[in-house]
């Protein structure tokens, strides 16, 4: 779907909810690239680190 509308634009910017589900993974794998913003804190950065495997390797 998102394939007819990148020529049309130079970015696409498509936001999800903060929560790993069916729409991350859609956006994740419809994006050529990706930017994850994210807390502060130890648990949010190691949760990114550990889940961040199961994209690059897809």
């Amino acid at each position: 779907m998102i394939e007819q509308f990148k020529s049309q634009f130079e970015y696409i910017i498509i936001d999800v909810p903060p929560t790993l589900s069916i729409f991350t993974n859609n956006a994740i794998l419809a994006s050529d690239y990706v930017s994850l913003v994210l807390q502060t804190q130890k648990q949010a950065y190691t949760s990114v680190l550990k889940n961040s495997t199961v994209y690059v390797s897809a």
